[in-house]
Parts: C-alpha cells; structure tokens; sequence
C-alpha cells in the first residue's frame, strides 16, 4: 500500500511535469488540487526522497520528562532497591524534594518511567529464613523481653510522610506504637519513654540493625542515643543478626503476634 502510493505521488508530477492541466491531472489520480500542490512543492525542494510521507510527530514534545530528570527517578529507585523500606512513586517524589530538584514530575509519570525501564516490581521476595540457630530469650512473665520494630516511610493522601514505632512484650502482647515524623535517635529515643511509661521497662530490648538504633555509621564503635538509653535504664539491648529481619517477627510491618 505504501509502495502504490509512492508510485501515484512519482506520476503526478510526471504528469504535471509533462504539461498536462491540473484539472485533467486531478481527474486521472482522484485526488485534489491541494494534494497535487503539495506533493509539486516537496518535488521542488530538490530532495531525492520528495515523494516519502514525513513523520508527522511534533518536533518539540511540550510535557515530555527531561532524559536528566528521568536518569534521576532511576537513580533514585535503584538506590532505595537496596533498602528494605518503601521504594514506590510517592517515596521517590519525596527523595526528590529533599534534594531540591526544580522540576519534580507527578506520582503517574514517575510510574510511568519505571514501567518503561522495568523497575516496577509485580512479586515482591519475601524473607526466608535461614534455618541458622540464634540464641532466643524465652519470656516468662511480662516486660522481660520487648520488640521494637521501626516502619517508614509511609505516606498519606497529600504527600505526608511519617515513620512507625512499634513496641511489642512478647509475653503479654501488650503493643505501644508512636507515629514519629522522621527517624532521628533523639525522637525514637522520646517515642520510647513514652511507651515504656504505658507497657513498662523491660529487661531486654530486641532490635534490628537500623542505625537509629545502633548509632552513627560514621562511628560505628561507638553508642547510638537509643543504647546509651537503654542502659542508662538497666535494659539489655539485643541486636538480631544482619540481614535476617524476620528475627523480630512479632514487632515486623505490623503483623503483630495474636
């Protein structure tokens, strides 16, 4: 089809060219004064390929995202990947913000460009454990063991982000959570007082290996707040081994023992 109507463009102009009316010219290839016109003036231009049809997308594509801005949602997710925490459209928009980007493009076009690069992930990989022997304390009585779990960031209608604190005695199952607005020591280290004073102190503390809970990975021999709490109160912090989240399986995204 498109090869019958390259050929029907060639003969018009052949047939314009040999001296034939317009008019006749119209009535012979079916087609109007306009379209004989047109295709006589892309003849005229002198390019070889005057009779192919020119793509007819805009040169210039007003809201498409800039490639730098789109380099940088890529960036951007590929790094939280890495993490364990929440890695979707709005978390990315946030990141974003905080790094003062002049343009920062909707929750629906940064969706869009991790879908035209892959990087929307339909199964999400659950922990499995390893089957490795950890010491565990066995509680007998309520506040000798709690877990703390730290949740965030989660995000609200119109762009609100905030982090979960939850507290869990093992024993009892008694839960104290804190909504904190960021994940520094000092707030997680209030958010704690304020739980203790509902569920109590407990003996030992069970923790996984944030840094706010830890301390500062630019001096990682040294006390984080959350520690130098914990034993200021005569509470054993216990850290469960790197990469084996589901160690604090009861204080863990919610899912709270019944």
């Amino acid at each position: 089809m498109k090869q019958k109507i390259e050929k029907l463009r060639k003969k018009t102009i052949k047939l314009l060219l040999s001296g034939k009316p317009v008019k006749e010219i119209c009535e012979i290839v079916g087609l109007s004064r306009q379209w004989v016109y047109k295709w006589y003036k892309r003849y005229l231009k002198g390019d070889k390929l005057w009779f192919k049809e020119h793509s007819r997308a805009p040169y210039n594509i007003p809201h498409k995202t800039p490639s730098e801005i789109e380099q940088a949602v890529i960036s951007i997710r590929k790094r939280l990947q890495q993490k364990d925490g929440f890695k979707g459209a709005q978390r990315i928009r946030w990141e974003m913000e905080d790094l003062n980007y002049e343009y920062i493009p909707s929750i629906s076009t940064i969706n869009a460009i991790l879908k035209r690069n892959n990087l929307i992930e339909h199964n999400e990989k659950r922990f499995n454990p390893k089957g490795k022997n950890y010491p565990s304390i066995k509680c007998e009585r309520p506040n000798e063991l709690h877990e703390v779990d730290l949740l965030g960031p989660r995000y609200l209608k119109g762009v609100i982000r905030f982090y979960l604190l939850n507290v869990i005695d093992i024993f009892s199952h008694r839960v104290g959570i804190e909504i904190l607005q960021s994940k520094y020591d000092e707030i997680i280290a209030e958010a704690l007082i304020r739980i203790w004073k509902r569920l109590g102190l407990p003996q030992y503390l069970q923790l996984d290996n944030q840094s706010p809970f830890r301390g500062s990975d630019r001096h990682p021999r040294s006390f984080g707040i959350v520690i130098k709490l914990c034993l200021s109160l005569n509470i054993q912090p216990v850290f469960i081994p790197l990469n084996e989240p589901w160690r604090n399986g009861c204080a863990l995204d919610h899912n709270f023992c019944p």
